[in-house]
């Protein structure tokens, strides 16, 4: 009897209350009767109390379904005095939550070490069943590839440091020789630089001297210019010299002619004035002798 649920003592009060009023109604009468009436009171009332019984543990069990929903996996169904079917049912939520809250507890731990990089926790698959089973293994078997990609990546990484360290090591060498290089270009620069004061020095002189050589250039072409002037003048004159020493030939050569007729002229005067002062000296004789007569 107590293994029965609330619900079917309840029944079975209903069925014995309605045997009793039945045999109280036709077998019975007088003080008989109504013993039975009692007796089918008696059974009905312990009916109700079963009935309101099972009521309250149906509503716990629903609040309990209600919080699971939620996702607070921590709720158990407690003081379960209830046999039968409703009893059965609310052990059976218990289990049930049990499984789930074991599953997602190991999950959550299993991923809490992958996010730090941990591969060594595993889901416990013991009192797993089903699909909570399936993906349990399904976790671990993710994990393990995890690590081994992560072992792989690792060692990669590790190789790549090396190189790394290497190539850092070279570097650090060719730093060391850029700062050589750098000094010696440093002085390399000053030299340079004193080397360029001077040129500079040298280019205002080369540039004065420059200039001077431009002015010349200048008065130069400038004299080049006048005596190309001059030349073309100078021809002109030239070739109007020539004409003119044509015509100069002419008149020199007539002047000649004309010079030797005043030749002969002159010579003829100078016979005739020799003549002349023969005469007079003859005629100054002849009266100086006269005035010696008289």
């Amino acid at each position: 009897m107590t293994n029965l649920s609330s619900l079917s003592k309840a029944l079975g009060l209903q069925a014995g209350a309605a045997v009793v009023a039945l045999v109280s109604c036709t077998a019975l009468h007088g003080p008989a009767a109504l013993a039975g009436g009692v007796l089918a009171l008696a059974a009905l009332g312990g009916a109700a109390y079963f009935i309101l019984r099972t009521q309250h543990d149906i509503a716990r069990a629903a609040e309990a379904c209600h919080k699971l929903e939620k996702g607070l996996f921590d709720t158990r169904i407690t003081n379960i005095t209830n046999g039968g079917e409703v009893g059965a049912l609310m052990w059976e939520i218990n289990n049930m939550v049990d499984r789930m809250d074991a599953f997602v507890r190991e999950a959550g731990a299993v991923l809490d070490y992958v996010s730090r990089n941990q591969y060594f926790r595993k889901i416990k698959p013991d009192g797993m069943l089903g699909i909570l089973l399936n993906t349990s293994q399904t976790i671990n078997t993710a994990v393990e590839q995890t690590a081994a990609k992560m072992n792989r990546a690792v060692s990669v990484a590790d190789s790549v440091d090396s190189t790394l360290k290497n190539v850092v090591n070279e570097i650090g060498g060719s730093v060391g020789d850029l700062s050589s290089s750098s000094t010696t270009m440093k002085s390399t620069v000053q030299a340079t630089r004193s080397n360029s004061d001077h040129a500079v020095e040298k280019s205002g002189m080369a540039c004065a001297s420059v200039q001077m050589i431009s002015a010349a250039a200048e008065e130069m072409s400038a004299s080049i210019q006048e005596i190309s002037r001059q030349i073309v003048r100078t021809s002109d004159l030239s070739e109007k010299a020539v004409a003119q020493a044509g015509e100069t030939r002419a008149i020199i050569d007539t002047l000649v002619e004309t010079a030797r007729q005043v030749g002969q002229i002159v010579a003829l005067i100078d016979e005739v004035a020799g003549q002349t002062n023969l005469l007079a000296l003859n005629a100054t004789i002849e009266s100086a002798r006269a005035g010696e007569a008289g």
